[in-house]
């Protein structure tokens, strides 16, 4: 008589198989789903930062951008969240009639697994003719 049943380990063997991939699984998940948000939240901080020097190169002052645009603007890290951007610009220079300014934003990037909130500071100068 031939014995096809399986047996007690190669149950167990196949069990642990089984369990380790939906560990996997669910951890793959989980980071994807960590990534995306991060990625949400750099599309959305460079997208300020991008219509802040539209703005700027439409000729509105640099104290009057914060103003226009509808994000919250803090003035220091120290009050920033997760919603909230830090926006600042270096004093304007002329050289040959084309004024510059320096901008800074700092904003969130998402959280890591421990729930401390990541910050990326973005910087770039910005140049348009001099206003008259």
């Amino acid at each position: 008589m031939k014995n096809t049943a399986y047996s007690l380990i190669e149950v167990l063997i196949a069990g642990a198989i089984l369990a380790i991939g939906i560990a996997a699984a669910a951890l793959l998940t989980n980071s994807i789903t960590l990534q995306q948000e991060a990625n949400t939240d750099l599309t959305r901080g460079l997208n300020v930062q991008e219509r802040v020097a539209k703005l700027y190169h439409l000729g509105l002052a640099t104290n009057a951008i914060t103003n226009v645009l509808p994000e919250t603007f803090v003035t220091n890290t120290n009050a920033l969240a997760l919603d909230k951007f830090v926006l600042g610009f270096s004093a304007p220079a002329t050289n040959n009639g084309i004024e510059s300014v320096t901008n800074t934003l700092i904003f969130s990037v998402g959280s890591q697994r421990d729930g401390t909130v990541v910050y990326r500071t973005n910087t770039a100068t910005l140049y348009r003719e001099t206003l008259r």
